[in-house]
C-alpha cells in the first residue's frame, strides 16, 4: 500500500531498492557503496539476465530499479 504509492505504483514482480547505509559499520564503510555496484553487476553486458523460470530481468515487468532510499530520511527515523 503505502510503499507502493511511494515508489510510484511499481507493478514489477520484484523491485530493486538501494539502501546506501554504512554508518552502522564498525570498521569499513563499504555497505554505503554497494547499491551502485550491485546495479552495475546486474545490468552489465556479461550478466545472464535470464532466470531459471525463463523470465528476463531486463524486462521492467519482472525487475524495476526504484533507486536509493535518501539517507537523510533514514537518519530522521532514528536509524
Amino acid at each position: 500500500g503505502e510503499l507502493l504509492r511511494a515508489l510510484g505504483g511499481v507493478k514489477a514482480s520484484a523491485s530493486l531498492l538501494g539502501v546506501p547505509l554504512g554508518h552502522n559499520s564498525s570498521f569499513l564503510q563499504g555497505p554505503a557503496f554497494a547499491p551502485p555496484r550491485i546495479r552495475e553487476a546486474i545490468w552489465c553486458g556479461s550478466t545472464n539476465s535470464s532466470t531459471e523460470e525463463g523470465k528476463e530481468l531486463n524486462d521492467p515487468r519482472v525487475l524495476t530499479d526504484v533507486g536509493d532510499v535518501p539517507i537523510q530520511e533514514i537518519r530522521d527515523c532514528g536509524v
